[in-house]
């Protein structure tokens, strides 16, 4: 519908700010906080490996380590692995520990979160037997999750010592999305992207596609599913810049 400018200076002057409260914990049980966008993210690239053609138990987990104030997100499909981090929220009464759950269940109740993603364990007994019971909470209560159990030995161990060096994130990604449809139509075996110095490369049965790049990138075969993931990656980082090796 239309309004004057009276009109919407009149509705403006009446409108009222509704504020959700978020669910934060306001006990002493512990718990960690992070933001839901980072959560989101997160559960994008997990989507990304279930749908690998792995099938494997690991592709529909989505770990966390919590521990120095930071949260790590681990995820994996049993062939290749990805973490995520980022500061916790809320230190205070801070979890500290290795926890899993199904991946699935996690994005269906991010439908019911504001801003925030919070899991409190919440101390229950069982006869003698005092457990941490994981809960997520979300508005208007909370949702009780199963915890899988999933070693973390499982999830290897990031360090970012090595020959790494600093590429343009943009650069990268355009890169990558521009091949990525093309290579997306081939068999399976020839779903990749070719990095070839200054060449980057994608094949299909009705060709090649190749684009020429101002720098040299590192020589690599590029899986399409790690294509994916890196694509994922960049969109949800604020830097202007990626570090391969």
């Amino acid at each position: 519908f239309f309004t004057s400018g009276e009109d919407e200076k009149e509705s403006k002057g009446e409108s009222s700010v509704v504020t959700v409260k978020e669910p934060i914990p306001e006990d002493e049980d512990d718990h960690f906080t992070v933001s839901s966008k980072f959560i989101k993210d997160a559960l994008n690239i997990s989507a990304i490996l279930s749908s690998s053609g792995e099938d494997s138990f690991e592709s529909k987990m989505i770990a966390f380590s919590v521990h120095d104030g930071k949260v790590y997100v681990h995820m994996s499909d049993n062939k290749r692995e990805v973490e995520m981090c980022t500061d916790l929220l809320n230190t205070e009464h801070q979890y500290t520990g290795f926890c899993s759950f199904g991946s699935g269940a996690i994005k269906k109740l991010t439908s019911l979160i504001g801003s925030y993603f919070t899991v409190v364990f919440r101390k229950e007994k069982s006869g003698e037997v005092e457990l941490l019971k994981p809960k997520m909470l979300v508005h208007g209560g909370e949702i009780s999750l199963d915890k899988i159990k999933v070693e973390e030995s499982k999830y290897g161990k990031f360090s970012d010592t090595g020959s790494f060096k600093n590429y343009s994130s943009s650069d990268i990604l355009d890169v990558l999305k521009r091949l990525n449809t093309f290579a997306s139509m081939s068999i399976k075996n020839l779903r990749a992207i070719d990095f070839e110095g200054t060449v980057v490369k994608a094949n299909n049965l009705a060709g090649t596609a190749s684009i020429e790049v101002n720098v040299e990138l590192p020589k690599c075969k590029l899986p399409l599913t790690d294509a994916k993931i890196i694509m994922g990656l960049i969109s949800c980082s604020d830097s202007d810049m990626v570090s391969l090796s």
